[in-house]
């Protein structure tokens, strides 16, 4: 929950226009792989759970203050901490916000362009046939 909004920003900070889709990837391969694995050790831990009642408990606290430490040497270590002030410190900001139409812009002869924008619990009307 706290680490999942801020990925795809620090991805695209981090890397080179180049390789920002390799990027992209192996974050979410990387992610994919420790759902994967996670869930089945998690299972795994639940089912023995049964048997030994305190073993999940305190395999999951291990692990939760391994990844805090984890975090926190990420946090000190020097080459990651001067890359992210780099990136912090750019301006890459775009000049301008571009003005995107609200409906479909072309092919308005067609018979299902009677597009309207979306609005919650709006009744839909029906042409009298």
């Amino acid at each position: 929950m706290l680490i999942l909004p801020t990925i795809d920003s620090t991805i695209s900070q981090l890397s080179t226009a180049g390789l920002i889709g390799l990027f992209f990837g192996l974050a979410n391969v990387m992610s994919g792989l420790g759902e994967a694995v996670g869930n089945l050790i998690g299972g795994q831990l639940l089912q023995i759970g049964t048997e030994v009642s305190y073993l999940p408990w305190v395999v999951y606290g291990a692990t939760g203050v391994a990844l805090f430490l984890v975090v926190l040497l990420l946090k000190k270590w020097q080459p990651l901490e001067q890359l992210l002030q780099k990136a912090a410190t750019q301006d890459d900001k775009p000049r301008h916000a571009p003005r995107i139409q609200p409906g479909p812009t072309k092919n308005r002869s067609h018979p299902f362009s009677g597009w309207e924008q979306e609005v919650f619990f709006r009744k839909k009307s029906h042409p009298q046939r």
